[in-house]
């Protein structure tokens, strides 16, 4: 389920966030009461009062995007709705704050009281405790970063905006994966129509308008915490997607590209969901994106390319199904045991960029793509042929060439990715002609002679 990790609080917050979800989001109920307070009426009058009505001033503009401390932001909304609005709008303000700052692990005490303090411009003077504010609620589930804090009015823009949407419309409720995928892709069309639309307002400032808000990462996860993951940096879902790429077989690649590919939220989310399958058959039910294992295994080498949809197509044609691709010669010609005539050195994944000497018929695989991202296209490293004469099928003739031999490796060793080398089947022979191998670099000399 992509709702684990290691919180011990965690099952806390995910009862919170069903009580909003069934409550408030499919519902026009609260949190902190039985009033209908999430109606599309109050976010419309909070929208009036908050989206319409902006303050920006010299003394507040430049702090609330610079400082990380929320405070300001409430002291804004303080001036936007005490004494302007109903309770029931007062109420949502706090419990939208409530939501927003729900995953972030970072001031627990601070989220608190700055709630409270919303709740205090009620006429009933506010809450005093709740479990839904207790310290293990809102101790969250991730580290949105530094740019949560400054992001706050912004989270805001998002969340009202969608949520009027939401309540005039009322699709149907998702009742299965399918569904929910659709909602998800629903969803992101609305918010990109929504997005052109208030780039055009004339009170909000343009950069107030985000195109890919963290928040709503944060609104799939609590609303389905198994298919979704708590990741809401969208560069790390990107991320995640490049490195693993590997596990994708043709059609769920392909799927990918035709939703668009990195362009799609909803496309990355649901290769990472395929992604998480792949990895619960390697490690453990208990997978974690954020924890290790699987921590160390992608984004390390942030010099590395996003997958350009571009890419993604080229990829796709190397991702061919396991039992048809050619394998690496090294894979198949590894030192035989004297003793038993069993194969030895074969390969498995490790850290990334690294992979164990056990068999691993991704390696292949993982260094294609490698010089896809860096190169843009595959070609010996020999010879330079780019085989382009034999078509679509001109991948099966590269191999992965170990430049340290795996005979003289000691036990199990780890080879890093810029240890092997893409070779055509011709050199790739030719290199282990001799014993020891020829260097590449000796090769190429006698190929130009």
């Amino acid at each position: 389920m992509a709702r684990w990790n290691d919180l011990s609080w965690r099952e806390d917050v995910y009862a919170a966030a069903e009580v909003w979800k069934e409550k408030c989001f499919f519902s026009d109920g609260a949190l902190f009461n039985d009033r209908p307070v999430w109606t599309e009426e109050n976010f419309r009058s909070l929208d009036e009062q908050v989206l319409q009505n902006p303050i920006y001033t010299p003394e507040t503009a430049g702090e609330i995007e610079r400082n990380s401390d929320v405070r300001l932001f409430v002291h804004k909304l303080e001036r936007q709705l005490y004494g302007m609005v109903d309770n029931d709008v007062i109420q949502l303000a706090a419990e939208l704050f409530w939501f927003i700052s729900l995953i972030s692990t970072i001031a627990a005490r601070q989220k608190q009281e700055n709630i409270k303090h919303i709740l205090s411009w009620t006429s009933s003077g506010g809450l005093e405790d709740h479990w839904l504010i207790s310290g293990s609620v809102l101790k969250g589930v991730a580290n949105p970063g530094h740019h949560s804090g400054p992001n706050v009015f912004k989270f805001f823009v998002y969340m009202i905006s969608m949520m009027i949407e939401w309540k005039q419309r009322r699709p149907r409720k998702p009742s299965n994966i399918d569904e929910i995928w659709s909602f998800a892709d629903w969803w992101d069309q609305r918010w990109d129509e929504k997005y052109e639309q208030l780039r055009g307002h004339l009170r909000l400032r343009k950069k107030e308008i985000q195109r890919n808000p963290q928040i709503r990462h944060c609104l799939m996860f609590f609303l389905y915490p198994d298919i979704f993951e708590r990741v809401v940096c969208k560069v790390d879902k990107e991320r995640i997607c490049r490195d693993f790429i590997h596990f994708l077989n043709n059609s769920q690649l392909g799927d990918l590209i035709d939703a668009g590919g990195t362009k799609s939220r909803v496309a990355i989310d649901r290769a990472i969901f395929e992604i998480r399958e792949r990895l619960k058959s390697q490690f453990s039910a208990d997978i974690d994106f954020y924890q290790d294992p699987i921590q160390s295994l992608w984004g390390q080498d942030s010099q590395m390319p996003s997958l350009s949809n571009r890419k993604l197509k080229i990829v796709s044609e190397l991702l061919v199904e396991s039992d048809s691709a050619s394998p690496s010669f090294d894979e198949t010609a590894i030192q035989q045991s004297e003793a038993n005539g069993t194969l030895e050195g074969a390969l498995r994944q490790g850290l990334t960029p690294h992979y164990y000497r056990e068999r691993d018929p991704t390696l292949r695989r993982k260094k294609l793509t490698e010089m896809i991202n860096r190169c843009g296209k595959l070609y010996c490293e020999c010879c330079t042929d780019e085989a382009e004469r034999y078509g679509v099928a001109k991948e099966r003739i590269f191999e992965v060439h170990h430049k340290i031999p795996l005979a003289t490796y000691d036990g199990a060793t780890i080879t890093n990715l810029n240890e092997v080398a893409v070779l055509c089947a011709n050199c790739h022979r030719m290199v282990h002609a001799t014993k020891p191998p020829k260097r590449i670099e000796d090769l190429k000399t006698e190929l130009v002679r």
